[in-house]
């Protein structure tokens, strides 16, 4: 009898332990989800813009080949934005983590509020390195 005495409350401890990780984890899922889909949005958005950055990269380097002297410094300056707008979406593609791969012990709601922001800085990088490119090239044509 003595040994069902010691085995309640541990058996109690143990369930409720489980039971509390569990609504933790469901907690946990619905928090996020939005605001894990806003920033799956902002990738989504901006990603397909890569083709873009090669695209105008390819351009811009004609560009400036036709008369380095005259379109060197201004479209170098602008090859150096694309490059660093492209490489830090691939910075962030590769250092981002689902939230379901994070360890326990960290915050995914500040994770992903934190990832938003690098991934809006990203967005941003990439739409105006464009923008910088297209003026350049438009510019020459007009």
């Amino acid at each position: 009898m003595k040994s069902y005495k010691l085995l309640l409350p541990l058996f109690l401890l143990a369930f409720t332990l489980v039971t509390c990780k569990t609504k933790k984890a469901e907690t946990k899922v619905e928090d996020y989800t939005d605001l894990l889909a806003e920033v799956m949005q902002i990738h989504d958005e901006v990603m397909p813009e890569m083709a873009t950055i090669k695209r105008m990269e390819k351009e811009l380097r004609e560009w400036v080949a036709m008369d380095e002297s005259v379109h060197g410094e201004e479209g170098n300056k602008v090859l150096s934005e694309l490059k660093m707008a492209g490489e830090a979406m691939w910075d962030w593609m590769h250092e981002f983590k689902q939230p379901d791969a994070l360890p326990d012990e960290v915050d995914v709601m500040k994770y992903l509020e934190d990832e938003k922001v690098k991934i809006t800085r990203v967005s941003n990088m990439m739409k105006n390195a464009i923008q910088s490119a297209k003026n350049i090239l438009e510019d020459d044509q007009g």
